[in-house]
């Protein structure tokens, strides 16, 4: 991809972002990536358990996700974000395709 393609690509993904139903030029087609959001926080517990317990277990959480065992102690909110991207897509001619 050149720089003039990726400039265009950035220009279109910036007007897709704040218009999804934007139509794309001949050359391009619409993606839809998928991101995952996740949030490991005690939000629903605040209430019940004690403050200490809630700094605990959070560090708790910190060594466990950061240590080699790289899993949470903590339930997961997760969330997902679709988003739409362009991409610039090989344009090849009918008569070139015959040869």
């Amino acid at each position: 991809m050149t720089n003039q393609q990726s400039s265009e690509v950035s220009r279109l993904n910036k007007e897709l972002e704040s218009n999804p139903h934007f139509i794309l030029p001949t050359g391009y087609k619409k993606i839809t990536e998928t991101i995952m959001n996740h949030k490991y926080e005690l939000n629903c517990f605040k209430s019940n358990i004690p403050e200490a317990y809630l700094a605990a277990l959070e560090a708790v959480d910190y060594i466990f996700s950061k240590a080699s065992l790289n899993m949470h102690v903590i339930e997961d909110n997760a969330s997902q974000q679709v988003k739409s991207k362009a991409k610039a897509v090989a344009l090849i001619s009918p008569d070139k395709l015959h040869r």
